[in-house]
């Protein structure tokens, strides 16, 4: 059950991250060798090929020939490895693209060549094996995972092993088992492997004859037509992806020749942020409340605009002044350019083949200020003190 459990909580910590109190915006951004979750560990001895290991989301047979001058098998004195294995997660690798804005399923095009072109998916999570002495072989199965949407771009099942935070090809040509839902395999050395589907005719050293739009999408190697082509970003449209913008500005700002001016109450390249005052590490409401569409909803013990004043503070002018709010809401407004008449095409969904001129927007937007913070037991102490003070 530990085990079970422990293969999720790179999940459930991402998801806190993400959907907590003070959620955050790089929560899946972190590189993949840092996803991982013990999910097996065991002793295998040598000879003892036939034994199926638990894996923590499937099972593994280990192959290691005994020396001929070892003792019997399962002798506790006979040769023996300690092998762990361990679930690699694929949320860092996960985007949307246009037209599947809308759809819950996951896009981890993550086979990229050395230019920058994708010519291969992920499959499923990866699976981490470490053995601690050398080893035959192993057959291990890797699953697949039903949410994730396959690309008809990519034509041939595939394993690739990570390699420096890149996913390299192995070309295996055998499974033993292929179907919806796993790859069964034999792996030879320590690794961590993902199973794949890449578009034949591709390599790590191919090119894109396009000029893609780097802000607007990026470059695919399709297996049909053996060509390019530009995949878009969500929000943006046209055969390079030069038109429109991010996510559309998240429907809460007006796009204008590809930037985002956001409503009021809203910030970020997409809009999809709301705007609150935040601290020198961008912590929205100093770290102190929660960052709602109409400004900062302050936890219990802080009050001010900011959330960056403890409550104790205000009582009687007692506290030292540098706990004191010092912030102060910027007075600099974000309006379109002059231009702005010129209509300028937005795409309202994919799709939709609707454009709407800009208009002008203002936005206000607070420049925060350091604050200091002080933990909760001193803070109810010196409450205490002040009204033992009055009381005498």
């Amino acid at each position: 059950m530990y085990l079970r459990y422990n293969g999720l909580s790179d999940t459930l910590n991402r998801l806190a991250c993400a959907c907590g109190v003070h959620a955050a915006t790089n929560c899946f951004s972190q590189s993949t060798s840092s996803n991982a979750s013990l999910t097996g560990q065991t002793t295998v001895f040598c000879g003892n090929d036939t034994t199926s290991i638990p894996t923590g989301s499937g099972t593994a047979v280990v192959s290691m020939t005994c020396p001929s001058s070892s003792r019997r098998r399962l002798d506790t004195s006979s040769p023996s490895s300690q092998i762990s294995f361990s679930q690699y997660s694929i949320a860092s690798y996960n985007q949307m693209y246009e037209p599947y804005c809308a759809s819950n399923a996951q896009n981890p095009l993550a086979i990229i060549s050395t230019s920058g072109v994708i010519y291969g998916q992920l499959l499923g999570p990866g699976q981490g094996i470490m053995s601690s002495s050398s080893f035959n072989n192993i057959s291990i199965c890797l699953s697949i995972d039903s949410n994730i949407r396959q690309w008809p771009a990519f034509d041939t099942l595939d394993v690739a092993v990570l390699q420096s935070n890149s996913l390299v090809p192995t070309n295996t040509a055998s499974f033993s088992v292929a179907n919806g839902a796993q790859l069964c395999f034999t792996v030879t050395q320590n690794g961590v492997y993902f199973p794949i589907r890449r578009a034949s005719g591709a390599t790590s050293s191919t090119t894109c004859s396009l000029s893609c739009n780097s802000k607007g999408g990026s470059c695919v190697y399709d297996a049909t037509t053996q060509q390019s082509e530009c995949l878009c970003n969500c929000g943006y449209s046209g055969s390079l992806c030069e038109t429109g913008c991010l996510n559309s500005c998240s429907g809460q700002g007006t796009c204008y020749k590809g930037t985002c001016y956001c409503n009021t109450g809203y910030a970020g390249a997409d809009c999809s942020n709301f705007n609150c005052p935040a601290d020198s590490n961008n912590r929205p409401c100093f770290n102190n409340g929660v960052c709602t569409s109409t400004g900062c909803v302050c936890n219990s013990n802080y009050q001010g605009t900011a959330c960056d004043t403890p409550s104790f503070a205000l009582l009687n002018g007692s506290a030292p002044q540098d706990f004191v709010s010092t912030y102060v809401a910027s007075t600099t407004t974000m309006t379109l350019p002059p231009d702005s008449s010129t209509p300028s095409p937005t795409t309202a969904s994919a799709g939709s083949g609707t454009t709407s001129a800009p208009t002008t927007t203002e936005v206000k937007t607070p420049t925060p200020t350091k604050g200091s913070s002080i933990s909760t037991t001193p803070m109810l102490l010196l409450q205490l003190l002040l009204a033992l003070v009055h009381l005498l």
